[in-house]
């Protein structure tokens, strides 16, 4: 039995948006932190991983700890390391 082209087709477009979706975790890139503000951290539990290796609670947590070590502190992604 021959296989149609629009199953085919289909089949490559997942294909390629899967490896879209998975690109930032395989590849060295950094989201930069939006830390331009001075506010109190919540306790929100939306982990993120910084460029550091380190699992954060929140966006905010990663900001507070860029903002008392001055390193250049970066997300990596969104969930944990």
């Amino acid at each position: 039995m021959k296989p149609s082209w629009p199953s085919l087709s289909a089949c490559l477009v997942l294909l390629f948006l899967t490896d879209l979706a998975a690109a930032p975790s395989l590849h060295n890139f950094a989201w930069p932190a939006d830390c331009e503000y001075d506010t109190v951290c919540v306790r929100e539990l939306r982990p993120v991983c910084g460029t550091d290796g380190n699992t954060y609670e929140n966006i905010c947590k990663l900001c507070e700890h860029r903002k008392i070590t001055g390193i250049e502190l970066n997300i990596r992604n969104h969930g944990k390391c």
